[in-house]
Formats: structure tokens, C-alpha cells, sequence
């Protein structure tokens, strides 16, 4: 699954997975064997894709407005042979 951030404003932002210390409880639980990603800073009006192979539920946040709540999920399933 490709996960596509687009910044539609003219803040930078980020979109991680990485877990560390400052994350929300619980959030930025990565599924086993998932790598984890980080977009770096994405200017405004600029787009970020990451393609997501395992899966599982990937929670990420923007590193700069994690405190504010922007925080998200996307669920990537399983494909059949």
C-alpha cells in the first residue's frame, strides 16, 4: 500500500513512524517485521510517499504537531497469493 502525505498548507510538517520517547502513549506501534519511516521535514504545499509492504496497523504523527493531535493510522491487509 503507498501512504501519500500532501501538506496543504504553508506550515512544514513531518509523517513518522519512529518510535521514541516524546510519542503519545501507544501511538507509533509499528506491525512485526515493519520498518520504520520518517518523511524529514515536508515544506508546505509539497508531498511525501512512503510504500508500506507489510501488514498491519502503521500509527504515525507529524513530529512538530504531535501535541495538537495530529496523529494517524492506516491499516495495510494481506494480500492472497
Amino acid at each position: 500500500a503507498a501512504l501519500q502525505r500532501l501538506v496543504a498548507d504553508a506550515m512544514p510538517h513531518t509523517a513518522t513512524d519512529t518510535p521514541g520517547p516524546d510519542v503519545v502513549a501507544d501511538h507509533n506501534v509499528l506491525p512485526p517485521g515493519a520498518q520504520a519511516w520518517d518523511s524529514g521535514v515536508i515544506d508546505g504545499h509539497k508531498r511525501f510517499a512512503v510504500v508500506l509492504t507489510t501488514a498491519g496497523v502503521y500509527h504515525y504523527r507529524c513530529g512538530f504537531h504531535e501535541a495538537a493531535g495530529m496523529l494517524g493510522a492506516v491499516t495495510v491487509a494481506a494480500t492472497s497469493p
